[in-house]
């Protein structure tokens, strides 16, 4: 998943190029090299902090915190699914800087079983956020923000979902 993007500026490249459109291409090209980098740079980071032998949560904190530092969200949350009791647990969750204790596991809420039971990405956005969050479907953590979108992710063992990582955006589609 992660060669996506530069593929699709690979191809955007080609394209021009085809064209004649030589600027373009170059351009394009070096989008695909820099979002390459980027990419790797983020594994390699990722890898040096497992390397330092953490404990489970210290590596919860370092992902949950590579990832906040990555996209532009309002919030990140890191959640363990157990597909036995349909419930989660939040090992990681942060808004806006802060980070969030939200002990015990809790009932799957709509949008993450959506991406327990496709394992694929899921994202909601705009009146369909407030549709699920009326019927129930969806809750909000006490004391934090309304978000714009929400973007889950299935954290995949074995061809089963077993965990979500999540973001959420309170401007836009910021995800």
């Amino acid at each position: 998943m992660a060669q996506q993007a530069p593929q699709n500026f690979q191809a955007q490249a080609d394209q021009a190029a085809a064209a004649g459109d030589w600027q373009a291409a170059a351009q394009l090209y070096a989008r695909s090299v820099a979002q390459r980098a980027s990419e790797l740079a983020l594994i390699n980071s990722v890898q040096e902090g497992l390397s330092c032998k953490l404990d489970m949560q210290g590596i919860y904190n370092m992902v949950g915190d590579k990832l906040r530092d990555t996209f532009n969200a309002q919030v990140v949350m890191i959640s363990q699914y157990d597909p036995e009791t349909r419930r989660v647990f939040h090992h990681y969750a942060i808004e806006r800087g802060q980070h969030l204790q939200i002990p015990g596991w809790h009932p799957v809420d709509t949008s993450r079983a959506e991406v327990v039971r496709t394992c694929k990405p899921f994202l909601i956005s705009g009146e369909e956020i407030l549709r699920v969050l009326n019927i129930g479907a969806m809750h909000l953590v006490p004391g934090t923000e309304l978000p714009k979108t929400w973007l889950g992710v299935p954290i995949v063992v074995d061809n089963v979902a077993r965990g979500i990582g999540s973001g959420s955006a309170a401007v836009g589609n910021c995800l």
